[in-house]
């Protein structure tokens, strides 16, 4: 402060300057602090590696043994020397903080020795008649790509629109913004810096604005190459790709040369003053702009523009400023301007008498310039941001306002340039993200140039119901609509679904489900509709609704014509068969069944109700091998157990199955609805035992590696012109008994009787002893069949289609359960299994029924004596329930063979 008195000047406080700010004590003894939003001063580094004193930013560029480089910034800026010794691709740019994070661009060529002027470098034809323009600026760099002429051809016209820039990201990782803008960001996702979107544009520049006449925007792509791991991992690589406009560079009316980068800005489409002693000259034409009073209300002006909005129309605006250059004040004490908004006006004709209607003041500005070198022109600039997201909304394509002054006070005077004056013309600049609004919701990106494309409102979408959101999963992106919805994700771009199909997707999980997310926007078809997904396809037509299709199925109708074949629409979503070994959809003409040994095949007509009659897939055919087809002058369809048949002259169809062969199968461990341990069931070809490892009720065997054998049949018959020769037997470690009707004295000596039975129904017809080692004790017993009373063997033989081998099986293998007394029984479950080879190499084996085998036995002493069927000793009874009655054939012819 004593400097700043014994000087007479402003002194800078070296302590508390930063890169952004400068603080400075006047002579008076005031304190100043002047902010900027980008960096004014630096303290570069000597040679011992300590600061220096602060210095201005100047970005002037200089050559030294690295490169080029600006005089003094924050941080590091290093353009590349170029050079004719260069001969492979180089970095382009290098860009670094304080911190060390920054950047890396390269070109994937040779660069050229750069012409310096100031602050840029000039590398010409880097490009078919282009050069690339590099600009050291406070804050970074800017890069301009300047096409000094039209492309010559395709090739020159592709590598202009489409230019592919590698960037090395140092401890971040680049991005593309929502609103195409390029973004760093660190490891936690935190934005380090950001660059505007890039723009495109020729050499023909608008009279109204100073600005060039034709913009167009640029589209980016961030492709990450080697992502950014952690901070011990530091670095990222991107391929950052600009797409042009190629209709600008083609254009007879383009003027080059044209340049390729920033930011738009909106021009005045007309202003004027009105005056109130000037009651009929419309000054429209004036490059002034006047408002207040310089002589106390004697001379009154205000002044008028207008903007169009159409370039921001349905924008979400961020921010908007209106910028007028104050030319002249008449002091250089500030005074305020008021902006009020107005209806549209003609410049051309608006005076003081018919002045536009006013709307109220929006926004005010204070200042005073253009008076003296004391406060030199500059421009004054209004916040208008709530008025243009008002504009942005609404259906008005003009902007009108009108700037006002005091106008008693002279002090209050001002005049601005107009659109007419050749430099510093009014500009409202609108700062806005890439999205539109429509109904108060946001649609942004490739999601709203898709519904623009269909026609936005108009189109049977309607209005957007939401904001654009991210899916739950965070791979994509969605907006729902009044009438339907768009989902986007890079891999699948943005597509339209609305109505039933909709809604069965909803029902679904949405992008959740296996269907994942659209690849089709919706189809229409003759009579229904269709959206194609990731995972399949939804198909609706009024009769059928909405249906699902996928994998090998939807291949296969695909293959057949969709639903323009035979099958029609389908009728069913896919539905897995009862035993889960396939899967179907019915349709409006047949059915495609699927499994992984017969593959996706179309079954239809009388055909496919043959083959329902017989159980389908779980039938003896099993599952069909191939879509009908003509046979002479049959149609047909193979299957896995044989083949169908259809005459169209007699309208009949014929099944026609391998030699199936009936196996009873007694599995004597396990309970009726447990599948066969590997223990339970041999297989027996020829003496070469090999195990079936998987049969359970219900299911079926069609794969080898279940049947664990080979399929060629050779092994396993002791005759080769039988290939259906096998037999299920049971594995006790027992032989099988040649005549197991009859009596076995050896076990009939066993029980010393007391006294002979005078009835031959009590003669214990055998004995044997179960799994505990317990002795069971068989009569010959008897049956009334009238009255429905009897017991022991001819009961069973007679009333339940049994006979002793089918008890003795029953009881000697599994353990019995208690009852309650001396009572006990045995529960064994018993497959009618089903083999035949089928066609082709095929050999299925399925169950075609099952019955329990349920033995009861009392342990009480025999007593010969005894004649009720109820107090018989020993096997009281063996029978199949539920069945009544008779057991199947399938579980006495089973059980003869088995000891």
């Amino acid at each position: 402060m004593a400097t700043a008195i014994r000087t007479g000047k402003n002194v800078e406080v070296a302590e508390l300057t930063t890169t952004t700010s400068v603080t400075t004590v006047t002579p008076d003894g005031r304190i100043s602090t002047d902010t900027a939003a980008g960096p004014i001063r630096v303290q570069p580094k000597g040679a011992d590696g300590k600061a220096d004193e602060w210095v201005p930013v100047d970005t002037t560029l200089v050559r030294d043994t690295d490169g080029i480089r600006p005089k003094a910034v924050v941080g590091e800026r290093l353009f590349s020397a170029g050079g004719t010794d260069a001969r492979e691709a180089q970095v382009m740019a290098s860009l670094r903080g304080e911190d060390g994070q920054g950047l890396d661009f390269t070109w994937p060529e040779a660069l050229p020795s750069p012409t310096l002027s100031g602050d840029t470098a000039t590398y010409a034809d880097v490009l078919p008649d282009t050069d690339l323009v590099l600009t050291a600026t406070r804050s970074g760099f800017s890069q301009k790509f300047v096409v000094r002429s039209k492309p010559k051809n395709a090739a020159e016209l592709s590598q202009l629109t489409e230019v592919t820039i590698p960037v090395e990201a140092v401890g971040a990782v680049v991005k593309e913004g929502r609103g195409g803008q390029l973004e760093l960001r660190d490891e936690d996702g935190e934005l380090l810096a950001q660059a505007g979107a890039p723009l495109m544009w020729d050499a023909k520049v608008d009279a109204r604005s100073g600005q060039p006449a034709k913009v167009k925007e640029l589209d980016v792509q961030v492709q990450q190459i080697d992502p950014l791991i952690s901070s011990s991992d530091p670095s990222s690589t991107s391929n950052v790709t600009l797409t042009g406009a190629a209709k600008l560079l083609t254009d007879p009316a383009t003027v080059y040369p044209v340049t390729i980068d920033p930011s738009p800005a909106l021009a005045a489409l007309g202003d004027t003053f009105v005056q109130n002693n000037i009651s009929s000259t419309p000054q429209g034409g004036s490059a002034e702009l006047k408002v207040g009073t310089y002589n106390g209300g004697a001379q009154v002006n205000r002044s008028l523009l207008k903007f169009d909005v159409a370039p921001i129309k349905n924008k979400p605006v961020t921010s908007a400023t209106l910028s007028v250059w104050n030319k002249y004040s008449a002091s250089c004490a500030a005074r305020s301007v008021d902006l009020h908004e107005v209806a549209d006006f003609d410049a051309n004709t608006v005076v003081w008498g018919n002045q536009p209607a006013g709307r109220g003041i929006k926004a005010t500005a204070s200042g005073a310039f253009g008076y003296s070198s004391a406060c030199p022109a500059r421009a004054i600039a209004f916040n208008v941001t709530a008025l243009a997201k008002a504009y942005a909304t609404n259906t008005a394509s003009v902007l009108a306002v009108a700037l006002t002054a005091p106008e008693t006070d002279p002090l209050a005077w001002k005049i601005f340039n107009s659109g007419n004056a050749t430099s510093n013309v009014p500009v409202m600049t609108v700062s806005y993200d890439e999205c539109s609004l429509y109904n108060g919701y946001r649609v942004c990106g490739i999601i709203r140039d898709k519904y623009q494309a269909m026609g936005g409102p108009v189109s049977y979408l309607g209005n957007p119901t939401t904001d654009e959101l991210g899916t739950p999963d965070g791979v994509g992106r969605y907006n729902h609509f009044s009438g339907g919805s768009i989902y986007w994700t890079s891999g699948t771009g943005a597509h339209p679904i609305r109505g039933v199909i909709r809604d069965k997707w909803a029902s679904m999980g949405w992008e959740k489900s296996f269907l994942g997310y659209p690849t089709s926007d919706e189809n229409n078809l003759s009579g229904g509709n269709s959206n194609h997904f990731q995972g399949g396809s939804i198909f609706y037509s009024n009769a059928t609704g909405a249906h699902f299709v996928k994998g090998m199925i939807r291949d296969r109708w695909s293959q057949l014509g969709w639903q323009a074949s035979s099958l029609g629409y389908p009728t069913t979503d896919e539905v897995a068969t009862p035993a889960g070994t396939g899967a179907y959809n019915h349709f409006q003409g047949g059915s495609i069944y699927y499994s992984a040994r017969s593959g996706a095949r179309a079954v239809q007509g009388k055909i496919r109700d043959a083959w329902s009659a017989l159980e389908r897939e779980a039938g003896s055919m099993g599952y069909p091998l191939s879509d009908e087809y003509t046979s002479g002058s049959l149609r047909r369809s193979d299957f896995e157990g044989g083949y169908i048949t259809f005459d169209p002259a007699t309208g009949i169809a014929n099944p026609v199955t391998s030699d199936d062969v009936e196996f009873g199968i007694v599995s004597t461990t396990l309970s009726v609805n447990s599948g066969l341990t590997e223990e339970s069931i041999i297989m027996n070809y020829g003496g070469d035992q090999e195990k079936i490892t998987k049969l359970a009720a219900g299911s079926t065997i069609n794969d080898a590696s279940e049947m664990n054998y080979p399929l060629d049949g050779t092994s396993f018959t002791d005759d080769s012109s039988d290939p259906y020769n096998s037999e299920f037997v049971l594995l006790n470690g027992s032989t099988p008994d040649t005549n197991p009707d009859d009596p076995e004295p050896a076990e009939q000596t066993v029980i010393n009787f007391k006294a002979a039975p005078r009835d031959p129904s009590y003669k214990v017809w055998a004995s044997w002893r179960d799994v505990n080692g317990r002795t069971i004790y068989l009569r010959q017993g008897y049956y009334d069949a009238a009255r429905d009373r009897g017991f022991g063997l001819t009961k069973i033989t007679q009333k339940h289609n049994l006979t002793t081998a089918a008890v003795r099986a029953g009881t000697r293998t599994v353990k019995p359960r208690y009852v309650s007394g001396e009572k006990w029984e045995y529960a064994v479950p018993v497959y009618d299994v089903r083999c035949g080879r089928g066609l082709g190499v095929f050999r299925r084996c399925y169950v075609k029924s099952q019955v329990t085998l349920l033995t009861s036995v009392d342990f009480r002493r025999v007593d010969p004596t005894q004649t009720r069927d109820n107090s018989t000793m020993g096997v009281i009874t063996s029978h199949c329930p539920p069945v009544q009655g008779r057991c199947p054939d399938y579980v006495k012819n089973a059980i003869n063979k088995v000891q």
